[in-house]
């Protein structure tokens, strides 16, 4: 559990790690996420992996840069991977057109924006 040192500064749980409040919070985010004893990874748009931390890396037992050239896809067993696309397929068919297009007035995928004839 986190809390305030003297400085205002929080600490970590054993008090010896001490954060910075107004550091910036990508800073604060690119610590947690190297420091945690969780395996972690970022993901671009398309599932690919843009970053792993030590934990993922040492659970999987492969380097870091080797799992930097596989997609969640590579890694995620057939099963789980056919109740995805099951669940996928069945939001999509219970979604309105609406439900499925951004909102605040996007652009729907003929490139007119919606709420404009």
């Amino acid at each position: 559990m986190s809390r305030t040192n003297r400085d205002g500064g929080l600490t970590g749980p054993n008090g010896d790690e001490s954060f910075d409040v107004a550091a910036d919070p990508a800073d604060l985010l690119r610590s947690a996420f190297e420091m945690s004893l969780v395996g972690m990874a970022v993901l671009d748009s398309n599932g690919r992996l843009r970053a792993v931390n030590h934990e993922l890396a040492a659970l999987l037992d492969d380097p870091a840069s080797e799992l930097m050239t596989v997609s969640s896809a590579d890694m995620t067993h057939p099963d789980d991977a056919a109740a995805r696309d099951r669940e996928l397929v069945a939001r999509i068919r219970t979604s309105s057109m609406a439900d499925l297009l951004p909102a605040n007035g996007a652009s729907d995928p003929t490139g007119r924006r919606s709420g404009h004839g």
